[in-house]
């Protein structure tokens, strides 16, 4: 599964995207968990997030609620590239017939 981010990606969304074999986001994409803010627990942040970022990463992220861009965001390993928001359903869809034609 080929997850597309574009704009704010947050708790259970940020959680289904985890979810997905390959991320790409747009330069507009901003991750997080800000749930924390309001004394909610996060079931994506820490069952997913600590597996696929850096432990203190995801820590910072789910004890603050802070918000990580899309250049972070590929930093940490979140997503596996970032392009310009007008490219993204074009580079996903590309990726999406790189793996289904022979």
């Amino acid at each position: 599964m080929i997850a597309a981010v574009n704009g704010y990606c947050l708790a259970q969304g940020g959680g289904l995207a985890l979810l997905s074999d390959i991320r790409i986001a747009s330069e507009q994409a901003q991750f997080g968990w800000p749930q924390v803010k309001r004394g909610i627990a996060s079931l994506s942040g820490p069952t997913i997030l600590a597996h696929r970022v850096p432990l203190g990463d995801a820590f910072k992220f789910l004890f603050t609620g802070e918000f990580c861009d899309a250049q972070e965001a590929y930093r940490l390993g979140l997503v596996q590239e970032f392009v310009p928001p007008r490219k993204l359903m074009e580079r996903a869809e590309e990726l999406a017939r790189m793996l289904t034609v022979p």
